[in-house]
């Protein structure tokens, strides 16, 4: 797997504009992995903080991206994107820092509806860690207003449901939770959500 770090400007027109609509966040960045014959792979993002100086994206995928492939006008980046290949070793036990922004939602007369209440977020994260392969040690739960985008046709729109996971776990099981790393967690994951990071406890 690959990570990226993407800086972006806020002071830019086009960020601004694909901001506003997630949609165009993901077009732009799935145009870093162009093969048309074997697919881009999987792609996960995360928006990981919109400050006044900058808006830093998190990028993570099967395939090396190539970030000149994006047009995108010369202020978009305020630095290159920085890509590193990311191969962490698991270990059964071991204890982790993380962060996941996921759209929780649940399945309801054959619709997809977001939870919203601090009970079921984490009731959600609590059913979805033990089917990918570890446990909560800490968490700290933090809802955000909804992400919106449009499809190129006014009949798609977009609505997501945004929570970020704070906190500690420890994996139960490598493959499982090797397995969640690689292809996210729940819902949305082509917009911004799913994308499990972890860093070694200090």
């Amino acid at each position: 797997m690959f990570l990226s770090k993407l800086d972006l400007n806020p002071g830019c027109q086009r960020v601004r504009r694909e901001l506003s609509n997630i949609y165009e966040v993901h077009r732009t960045i799935m145009r870093a992995f162009p093969d048309e014959v074997e697919g881009p792979g999987r792609v996960l993002f995360r928006i990981d903080g919109c400050r006044e100086e900058c808006v830093t994206v998190l990028v993570q995928s099967s395939k090396e991206p190539d970030w000149s492939k994006p047009v995108v006008p010369i202020d978009f980046f305020i630095h290159h994107p920085q890509t590193k290949v990311f191969d962490p070793v698991l270990v059964k036990g071991e204890q982790l820092i993380f962060r996941l922004t996921a759209n929780p939602t649940v399945k309801r007369d054959g619709r997809r509806w977001g939870l919203v209440n601090e009970e079921e977020l984490r009731g959600w994260i609590e059913r979805k860690a033990a089917e990918s392969g570890f446990s909560l040690l800490s968490l700290r739960v933090i809802p955000h207003r909804s992400v919106e985008g449009e499809k190129n046709d006014s009949v798609s729109a977009l609505k997501f449901v945004s929570v970020t996971y704070e906190g500690t776990l420890r994996i139960e099981d490598t493959e499982r939770f090797h397995d969640a790393l690689e292809t996210g967690i729940g819902s949305g994951k082509g917009f911004g959500f799913g994308l499990l990071s972890i860093a070694q406890l200090r």
